[in-house]
């Protein structure tokens, strides 16, 4: 018996051919040309050419023929899909690194205006080289030492589509939905306060 696969259909959307899926998943084209026919494969194939494809591997089949395979497909998938989610929810936490990082430097830049005029310039300007570099070096710990971490602890998330999307989301880590409630109540409370003890100690 022979499945139904979408490997085909998910290759040329992409506009490659089976040589180059074949050099992109490590695999001979041979068993590309299989895969693609409906023969069966090893889930380990299987996880190579889904990765390739930047899809999870129940994604690769229409239908699955053989009852065992298609048990050990959706089983592989869920845990797949429950590595995902535990991945997303660890990476989250540097989205609240950021939000702490940007929430210190908008205090410490309240609070040049306090310096001697002569002396602004140069703190402001050390304020945005700080800024700057700050953000640089939290990305680059997420995406070297960080994404590293996780992969081993999460290998069946490496190199997948909806893991890659939170690269365009990392530019607007601002929109995640934790960090949205947090700053609500850094902007609604905390900062208000600030200026209000900034105020105060200035009178007395």
């Amino acid at each position: 018996m022979t499945n139904k696969t979408l490997i085909s259909e998910l290759r040329k959307s992409k506009g490659w051919t089976q040589e180059y899926l074949a050099e992109k998943s490590g695999l001979s084209v041979r068993t590309i040309q299989r895969l693609e026919a409906g023969y069966d494969a090893s889930l380990d194939t299987l996880r190579l050419v889904s990765e390739a494809l930047d899809v999870s591997i129940n994604e690769l089949f229409e239908k699955v023929e053989n009852k065992n395979k298609e048990k050990e497909i959706d089983i592989f998938s869920e845990e797949q899909n429950s590595q995902i989610n535990k991945r997303q929810s660890e990476e989250s936490l540097f989205r609240i690194i950021n939000l702490l990082f940007l929430g210190l430097m908008l205090v410490i830049a309240s609070f040049i205006d306090k310096v001697p005029e002569n002396k602004q310039t140069i703190l402001g300007s050390i304020w945005v080289a700080v800024f700057l570099l700050g953000f640089a070096i939290i990305k680059y710990i997420k995406n070297s030492w960080w994404r590293t971490k996780l992969d081993t602890k999460y290998p069946l998330t490496k190199s997948l589509l909806r893991q890659k999307k939170s690269n365009r989301d990392d530019f607007f880590w601002w929109k995640h939905k934790t960090v949205r409630n947090v700053m609500m109540i850094f902007w609604g409370a905390i900062i208000p306060l600030l200026f209000i003890l900034k105020y105060a100690l200035h009178l007395f």
